[in-house]
């Protein structure tokens, strides 16, 4: 009220000085269609990255927690991290290193939750540029939800490894 008055507006009746700022119309712009865009747009991007269709790619699974400070929406409280955050799950070519999407889940998420369905779209989004590439699924023991190791079982040229936290490595083919 005070900048109001020192700008010479009535501090009630009078318009705002400025608008809300410009990150958080942003964010409250995003939808869930957007999102779904951008992360089409992100693997869209590893496509076009190779001139040939590779004989082989692994993707590469792995979710962080990322710690969040203030009251953010979805970053709810995560017992395993003692923390409230949200749990991006990123996908990268273990081969190239190259990144293939990113996925931001919320927080308090369980680790295996919709794994199975994500990786489906992206499998078949990728076969469907890559018929004839082998595609590897890498990920912590997290990542061997049931629904995983069953649709990967029954998928052609698609094979699962997980490592325990003991290092062991499991294979399916």
């Amino acid at each position: 009220m005070i900048y109001k008055m020192c700008a010479g507006r009535l501090p009630q009746s009078d318009s705002d000085l400025a608008f809300q700022p410009t990150m958080s119309r942003l964010e409250n712009t995003v939808t869930k269609t957007d999102l779904l865009r951008l992360g089409k747009c992100l693997v869209d991007i590893f496509i076009n990255s190779y001139s040939n269709a590779p004989s082989v790619i692994i993707l590469d699974c792995d979710d962080t927690n990322n710690d969040t400070y203030v009251q953010q929406e979805l970053a709810l409280f995560n017992n395993y991290y003692n923390e409230y955050c949200y749990m991006p799950l990123h996908i990268y070519e273990g081969l190239s290193g190259k990144l293939i999407t990113t996925i931001l889940k919320p927080g308090y998420r369980n680790k295996q939750a919709n794994i199975a369905r994500l990786l489906q779209k992206l499998v078949s989004y990728l076969r469907a540029q890559w018929p004839k590439t082998k595609i590897i699924v890498r990920g912590d023991s997290h990542f061997a939800s049931q629904d995983v190791m069953d649709w990967t079982w029954i998928q052609p040229d698609v094979d699962f490894i997980t490592v325990t936290l003991r290092s062991d490595a499991y294979c399916s083919s």
